[in-house]
């Protein structure tokens, strides 16, 4: 696994580290390789990001961040790569989620309705 997409360390919760394997799954498939995360670190659980004094995505099932690294090309419409992104996206639905932008640098994990 590259540096920074380590999955988040949750104790008492395992469905954010089981949403960041599906993610990190899906953006391996969508991309043809693990996704390089440029340094940042990836995946962080509601509760980390909550820590961090965040506000975006806390009622999420994951927070993904992409500043910069591959998963820009995944959750970024700015990085302009629609059909790596479609892909994706696609690919996230079967699995049951979805991921909604909160800004330009990071994006939340949803489950799709239920």
């Amino acid at each position: 696994m590259k540096q920074g997409n380590e999955l988040p360390e949750v104790v008492v919760i395992d469905e954010p580290r089981k949403v960041a394997e599906i993610v990190l799954g899906c953006a391996t498939e969508a991309m043809g390789e693990e996704p390089d995360p440029c340094g940042c670190k990836t995946f962080y659980s509601p509760l980390e990001w909550k820590e961090r004094g965040e506000e975006y995505g806390l009622e999420s099932e994951l927070i993904v961040v992409h500043d910069g690294g591959d998963f820009a090309h995944l959750c970024s419409y700015l990085y302009n790569s629609p059909k790596l992104q479609e892909r994706f996206i696609e690919l996230l639905e079967a699995e049951g989620y979805y991921i909604e932008p909160c800004t330009c640098w990071y994006g939340a994990v949803y489950k799709t309705g239920e």
